[in-house]
């Protein structure tokens, strides 16, 4: 019924915890660190053309690629210390072991 309390909405509102919307910087600090790595390493091990890069990293962070770009531009810091040191196949699958690390077909993305 409009206009009635429920019993959901009296719990709710006098709930000591506070709901906090929004999203997390830990966890976008993370996704943008994962992200450059991915976007560096399968450059290195494909070199496909950016279009193409930017292609399949937008489809595996399920982004645009137009978001991609913007994330590898705000995370300069991160794109030129990995640069200077892209971590091995090894590394990369333990520190992110859902992801597939093997060198992807270019039909897997188009």
């Amino acid at each position: 019924m409009k206009g009635h309390q429920t019993l959901f909405n009296d719990i709710i509102e006098e709930s000591p915890l506070r709901i906090v919307k929004g999203r997390s910087e830990r966890l976008d600090n993370l996704r943008n660190q994962c992200l450059v790595e991915r976007y560096l390493y399968m450059m290195k091990v494909t070199g496909w053309r950016y279009d193409l890069m930017l292609n399949l990293i937008a489809k595996d962070f399920f982004l645009s690629e137009r978001t991609v770009t913007n994330i590898l531009d705000e995370n300069y810091h991160i794109v030129s210390s990995v640069r200077n040191n892209i971590p091995a196949k090894k590394e990369l699958e333990k520190k992110w072991p859902h992801y597939n690390w093997e060198t992807p077909t270019l039909d897997m993305y188009i």
